[in-house]
């Protein structure tokens, strides 16, 4: 069976302590494999919860959603990033689930075929990435190195930029697993213009690493800026005895606080939305790092709006950091120039 390897957008930075840099490598190495009994239990189980969609279960789209649940991971494989013509090995083999992760220190002058900084304060660096004992394994991925200073967007995915209901236990799995993604009105239009006044995107969400391919192919079909991608791992087996509720925020925080504090000399928008904790996990990083969080901005879902005690408790949790409810995104495309005016 042959084997497949994803490299996910990595996020670089200037080294804490010597001159070079950083980097956060990401990715996933798997094969294709025969369908287990174990396997067709699960997907029966998946099909069952999706009853009553009124969606069609028996589609190609169905199926390249739930490939990256049931690929069998390549575990303990060792692996080489390849910048510029040099190799540098991977500290840490791939994990029983397949995902290589970890940090890797490289030289000053490790990118020097990237594009240079200029107003946007990043550069990218397309990197391969390629399997120790295998050449005929291997991938390209990209590198976003963000200047010491300068303005992040961190922004959740679903029903920030893309139509979940996760509200909605049932509408979320169809939407996940049976419908086209569908992007929120105005929101690439407005990212695309922050990015060009200067913002670095970085998507951090709950959402589950075995879809990242549909999801990266959303976020082109519908120009949302590229940047550094951050989603969290699911076991499918797991998931089916939680009642499948795929879209859990339990680690989001530690991801955004990890950010924030490894670019310290940079500052933040947060953008997420009301229908479940993102209000709160953004006002608690805020509440700790005021002096980095430029703004928070919520969607404000009609089917969970903020009402004016959870209002409150933000605002208090929050001090000065301004927050800006929101229903369509033109009502924030002037936030980057109003942060940017108040540096």
């Amino acid at each position: 069976m042959s084997v497949q390897l994803e490299v996910y957008p990595m996020l670089g930075y200037r080294h804490p302590t010597r001159s070079g840099w950083r980097v956060l490598v990401q990715g996933r190495i798997s094969r294709e494999s025969e369908m287990t009994l174990g396997k067709r239990f699960l997907l029966k189980g998946l099909q069952r919860a999706l009853r009553g969609t009124g969606d069609s279960v028996q589609t190609d789209l169905f199926y390249e959603r739930v490939e990256g649940f049931i690929a069998t991971p390549e575990n303990r494989r060792r692996l080489y990033l390849e910048i510029d013509g040099t190799s540098y090995r991977l500290k840490k083999k791939s994990r029983s689930s397949g995902i290589y992760a970890g940090k890797l220190d490289l030289p000053e002058g490790a990118f020097s075929h990237a594009i240079q900084p200029g107003r946007s304060g990043f550069a990218r660096a397309s990197v391969g990435v390629r399997v120790v004992g295998d050449d005929s394994v291997s991938a390209v991925g990209e590198i976003f190195l963000a200047s010491p200073s300068g303005l992040s967007i961190v922004t959740d995915i679903d029903d920030t930029i893309k139509q979940t209901n996760v509200t909605d236990r049932r509408e979320m799995l169809a939407q996940t697993f049976l419908r086209p993604f569908e992007s929120i009105d105005g929101m690439a239009e407005t990212y695309s213009q922050w990015q060009s006044q200067g913002a670095l995107f970085h998507y951090v969400s709950s959402s589950p690493w075995q879809i990242y391919g549909p999801l990266q192919q959303f976020l082109r079909d519908h120009q949302f800026p590229a940047g550094s991608m951050h989603l969290r791992w699911f076991r499918l087996r797991d998931e089916m005895f939680k009642g499948w509720r795929l879209l859990r925020r339990k680690s989001k925080g530690g991801l955004i606080v990890g950010m924030v504090k490894r670019l310290p000399a940079r500052r933040f928008i947060l953008v997420g939305d009301s229908g479940e904790r993102d209000p709160e996990i953004y006002a608690k990083i805020a509440s700790k790092f005021p002096g980095q969080i430029a703004a928070v901005l919520v969607r404000d879902l009609g089917e969970r709006p903020i009402d004016p005690p959870r209002l409150r408790r933000l605002h208090r949790r929050m001090g000065n950091v301004p927050l800006t409810l929101f229903t369509h995104a033109s009502e924030i495309q002037n936030v980057v120039l109003e942060c940017n005016q108040r540096r």
